[in-house]
């Protein structure tokens, strides 16, 4: 995976610094691309983790501490290439739709409780590829989560992206979070040089 873009995407903690507020965040966005599939731009405060889901392709985080209160956003990226998915020999024939419903029931599966707040999901159209998005809202233990999640149909693959924060932080991180979404696209198919052979 390479990062590239102007600035660093390292991330130094900020002990109760009131000047610095979640609405200053830097507006600067560097881009990810993952598996030579995709690439996707994410804020530069974002740092890279290891630990929110062994299967992601792209785990990112921001983490702050300001005034006293913990700022957090977090991003992964999931992919199921075409190629694996025909191998599995499922009776069911996946487009965007069929995929984002199995996906959702994936994300919700873990928490104590939910809601789904989108309640007429729809196919779009996002970078020329078909695309389902759901906000949920959930719980777990005495933690809420603001959730969207952006199933992606390309050439190659079927891409989840999934981003969320707590829910009392909604209004800071939703346009950031419907941004990194807007941005998502999947990498052009490189044709092989038939000179290659000759």
């Amino acid at each position: 995976m390479a990062c590239k873009g102007s600035g660093s995407n390292e991330l130094e903690a900020v002990e109760d610094d009131s000047t610095n507020t979640a609405i200053d965040q830097p507006k600067e966005w560097f881009t990810v691309e993952a598996d030579s599939l995709f690439q996707i731009d994410l804020p530069i405060n974002m740092v890279e983790k290891k630990d929110l889901n062994e299967d992601a392709s792209v785990e990112y985080a921001y983490m702050e501490k300001i005034s006293g209160v913990v700022k957090e956003h977090y991003v992964i990226v999931m992919t199921d290439t075409k190629q694996e998915i025909e191998s599995y020999n499922l009776s069911v024939d996946f487009d965007a739709m069929s995929f984002s419903q199995a996906a959702l029931e994936s994300v919700v599966e873990g928490y104590d409780t939910y809601e789904i707040l989108t309640t007429e999901p729809m196919i779009e159209t996002i970078n020329k590829m078909d695309c389902v998005i759901y906000e949920i809202e959930a719980t777990l233990g005495d933690v809420s989560t603001y959730h969207m999640l952006a199933v992606f149909e390309g050439e190659m693959a079927f891409y989840q992206v999934l981003t969320w924060t707590l829910s009392d932080q909604k209004a800071e991180f939703k346009d950031k979070m419907t941004q990194l979404i807007n941005s998502f696209s999947e990498l052009t198919v490189h044709e092989s040089s038939s000179m290659t052979d000759l």
